[in-house]
């Protein structure tokens, strides 16, 4: 079981972690695609009323307080058109347990059930099956491969956008 917890600019120390998280696991396309370059950057962007960031929280019994595995996000909220981006990072040693699939179906529920947003949107490097999985997982759907759209190790790499409708939920 997971749950999400808003994470907030103003928690400094949880913040801090999270980013440098973010930064050891040594990801180069997930930094260029949606880190701030600094970590004041990154405090700016979690205050901005278009983004909301959530720490991915699961119930384990080995614990006595909550497991933070990962943080998933909503961006480039678009309130006209009732849409969003959604990204999502689950710390290496946490990944491939179903907390990223777990995670989406909540926020997604979140966006359509309370925000009454129409369309969700997830962009991740073709090569990144895991992310993609992960989100077919939780029912979107690929929309299009952008070739050549990210460069990475010295190649061009496609760059795959998934979505959710909410008529499709």
């Amino acid at each position: 079981m997971i749950y999400l917890k808003p994470m907030f600019a103003n928690n400094i120390k949880r913040v801090e972690k999270s980013y440098k998280e973010l930064i050891s696991q040594n990801n180069t396309t997930l930094q260029k695609m949606v880190m701030p370059q600094s970590f004041e950057e990154y405090v700016k962007e979690l205050k901005s009323k278009n983004t909301y960031v959530y720490n991915i929280l699961t119930e384990d019994t080995k614990y006595s307080k909550p497991k933070h595995v990962g943080n998933i996000s909503l961006c480039d909220i678009d309130l006209l058109n009732r849409k969003a981006k959604i990204s999502i990072f689950i710390w290496s040693k946490e990944q491939r347990k179903g907390y990223g699939s777990l995670a989406i179906q909540k926020l997604t529920e979140l966006c359509f059930s309370r925000m009454n947003l129409h369309r969700l949107e997830a962009h991740t490097a073709g090569n990144n099956h895991a992310c993609i999985c992960a989100f077919r997982k939780a029912e979107y759907e690929v929309e299009t491969n952008l070739k050549d759209a990210i460069f990475f190790k010295g190649k061009y790499d496609f760059l795959t956008i998934l979505r959710k409708i909410k008529e499709e939920v």
